[in-house]
């Protein structure tokens, strides 16, 4: 059996319009609807969604099912079940299959049906013609860019050059040479990206979120080889998800790994974008805005990081490279 299914915006009180007049019929107590779920006027219905119907009364099914009536697509009589509960007192109208979204800013899909005065209940009270409608979800797509106050690249060492850098065109990933207070040394560094979730519709759930695609730009790899240097047989340059907060330092190389969405984010030296679907990730940040502070968040590694002496790096655009900048799509349901 489906679920009744509502995004985090739907309306669910227990509203329907009925239309008749009131009174018992033939001497027997007329039965009431007391609820239906989604409820009448309900927005953002999944497409998931059946329709629960409580009444007052046990009712007679084969009269119910009878009287039901939708042109709606999706919800006619021939394309829906009927499952009840034992006491006849509770219908779940049950689509075949899913409804429609429409995608915005098109008007959302309207769904109306009605429950006719020939059903009855199975002490012969008739059913005051009620009539109920709902609109499903609409289908959503935005493209958030990054933060340039968070995006860049850092090593886990004090050192001149590759400590918390930001406000650059690049977050440079891999090993480079830098000044530390020993002298030239050769660091690791991590590349990062953040992309603030605030825009998104207040209530958004994790669930409303249909996809989610990152999408970062390479450009500039050092030297050739830096791939073949840099990389192992399991890990080439590896993309993870990460929480680093509000600012980018030398802690936030060692942020721990929430997951590790790609372990091949990106394979050789040819410049231009790479992508990877950070559905999950945004999802389980939506979840828990306490721990996230409202961005999701990414780093980048080589799989050869940590090694001494290892050298070689890639660098991909940040936020302040307008040809170049990273891009996180999503699409998502709401009303």
């Amino acid at each position: 059996m489906r679920r009744t299914t509502v995004t985090g915006f739907a309306l669910l009180a227990f509203v329907f319009t009925a239309c008749g007049t009131g009174g018992p019929s033939g001497g027997s107590a007329r039965p009431e609807i007391l609820a239906i779920v989604p409820a009448s006027g309900a927005v953002g219905v999944r497409d998931d969604a059946n329709i629960r119907i409580s009444f007052s009364q046990p009712m007679d099914r084969a009269s119910v099912e009878a009287a039901y009536v939708s042109f709606a697509d999706g919800l006619r009589r021939d394309q829906v079940a009927f499952v009840w509960n034992a006491n006849s007192t509770l219908v779940t109208v049950d689509p075949k299959g899913p409804l429609s979204y429409a995608a915005a800013p098109a008007a959302p899909v309207t769904y109306t049906f009605l429950i006719g005065a020939s059903a009855q209940a199975q002490g012969g009270g008739k059913l005051a013609e009620t009539t109920s409608s709902f609109r499903t979800a609409r289908r959503y797509t935005t493209t958030l860019n990054g933060q340039a106050a968070l995006d860049g690249y850092t090593s886990d060492q004090e050192a001149a050059y590759s400590n918390g850098v930001t406000g650059g065109t690049s977050a440079r990933v891999g090993g480079m040479s830098d000044i530390a207070p020993s002298g030239y040394v050769t660091v690791s560094v991590r590349g990062f990206f953040s992309f603030d979730l605030s825009s998104l519709p207040p209530g958004l759930l994790p669930e409303d979120v249909s996809s989610a695609a990152l999408t970062l730009q390479q450009t500039l790899v050092y030297p050739a080889s830096a791939y073949t240097d840099m990389s192992t047989a399991p890990e080439q340059l590896v993309l993870e998800h990460v929480r680093y907060g509000d600012r980018l330092n030398i802690k936030s190389f060692s942020a721990p790994v929430l997951d590790v969405v790609s372990p091949a984010f990106s394979k050789d030296a040819a410049l231009g974008a790479r992508q990877a679907d950070v559905t999950a990730a945004v999802r389980a940040d939506l979840q828990d805005p306490a721990a996230s502070g409202g961005r999701t968040q990414y780093r980048l590694r080589f799989g050869r990081d940590g090694v001494p002496g290892a050298y070689g790096f890639a660098e991909f655009g940040t936020a302040e490279d307008a040809a170049h900048a990273p891009a996180l799509q999503l699409g998502y349901l709401a009303p």
